[in-house]
């Protein structure tokens, strides 16, 4: 029995591949327009790669002259489903002409079928309504990435840092939540990009550190020296930046009951581009459906344009399935512009406290914001 799956390609490459993971068809005819070719050679490539018995063709459908495609979906109809035994067409990427066009053809052979795949991964069979659970358990995060042409360089597993990071974070978050000394904090790291040995001074306060120690000693205006040493097996990591914050708001997203694996530190880079293309996130989520969360950790907005800079980098190395959030020390005021941003383009804003408290619902509206569909 001869099988091949027909799909039409979106602006969507995952919910296509996905399928064709899951049936691991004899051959797969990816239907693409001059707007959508890109996502159609990334899901050839990927295919190739995995699947090599698999025969893949590309073709091109042009999306304006509606008997331009009435007749080549009729034509395609006619070829394959004399071809093959079994003929699947999954119509949940393209244009809404080209599904009602290619059901119109397709399903006027008894052996053909047509079937949707919904945000939740569910098989939509469209002539009988039954729907099944897709199979994509040997889909890993690389692959994901490699539908929107691009792949992770570098990264930190959430499982590399052990507890004393966890306990070095907490410390240093109890020292930049003391007003007093929170400006000192940020001047004395601020030249700080990861180096073994580093001593650095601000006014009468200094820092120190060697290795996986570093001493701090405060003297704010008006009070009393404060000295404090934090040890941790990866403490570079916690230093640089806000390494600290993000560790904490990796740490609170592991207790959502989605996360299935979490990346810190995650440097991005086209398949195909050269090295100036790289671009560095704080957190990706991999979740159990297999839908990615990038995730924005900054202690405060300083620019509101940070916000829109952050979304168009996720959709240009994750595509547009890709969910985002930001996750701040202490929510925009109503009516900010930072708010205002967060309102504009739909993007879930949380504090670190809310995502750490067990009674808030945080996950409820993670989970809720996962299951909505992005055009």
């Amino acid at each position: 029995m001869t099988h091949i799956v027909v799909s039409l390609i979106g602006g969507q490459a995952f919910p296509i591949y996905a399928h064709i993971a899951h049936t691991k068809p004899d051959a797969i005819l990816l239907i693409h327009s001059s707007q959508t070719q890109r996502q159609a050679q990334s899901i050839k490539q990927l295919i190739n790669r995995k699947q090599s018995s698999a025969q893949c063709i590309l073709y091109e459908m042009d999306t304006q002259n509606l008997v331009d495609v009435d007749a080549g979906f009729k034509a395609l109809a006619e070829q394959f489903c004399a071809k093959f035994d079994t003929v699947t067409v999954n119509i949940s990427g393209g244009t809404k002409p080209w599904s009602i066009i290619a059901m119109k053809h397709f399903t006027s052979f008894p052996n053909a079928k047509c079937i949707y795949i919904d945000q939740n991964n569910e098989v939509h069979n469209m002539t009988t309504f039954e729907h099944f659970p897709c199979d994509i358990s040997s889909i890993t995060i690389n692959d994901i990435f490699a539908l929107n042409n691009s792949r992770m360089r570098d990264s930190t597993p959430l499982n590399t840092y052990k507890p004393q990071d966890d306990k070095a974070a907490s410390a240093l978050h109890e020292i930049w939540k003391n007003r007093k000394i929170r400006p000192i904090f940020r001047e004395l790291l601020n030249d700080y990009r990861g180096e073994s040995a580093f001593k650095n001074t601000y006014k009468a306060s200094s820092v120190e550190v060697n290795r996986d120690t570093v001493v701090f000693s405060f003297k704010p205006k008006g009070g009393q020296i404060i000295n404090k040493t934090i040890t941790a097996p990866n403490l570079k990591l916690l230093l640089t930046g806000t390494g600290w914050f993000e560790l904490l708001v990796a740490r609170a997203l592991s207790k959502w009951s989605l996360a299935r694996q979490i990346y810190l530190n995650v440097t991005m880079e086209h398949i195909s581009g050269s090295d100036e293309q790289l671009n560095e996130f704080d957190i990706v989520v991999e979740t159990n459906n297999y839908k990615l969360l990038f995730v924005e950790c900054k202690t405060n907005i300083h620019a509101p344009t940070d916000i829109q800079k952050f979304d168009r980098a996720v959709q240009e190395y994750s595509g547009k399935g890709t969910k985002q959030i930001f996750v701040t020390a202490f929510r925009p005021e109503t009516g900010s512009l930072p708010a205002q941003q967060f309102d504009l383009i739909r993007m879930l804003n949380f504090t670190l406290g809310e995502l750490s408290n067990p009674t808030h619902q945080a996950f409820n509206q993670l989970d809720k914001y996962m299951q909505t569909f992005n055009a």
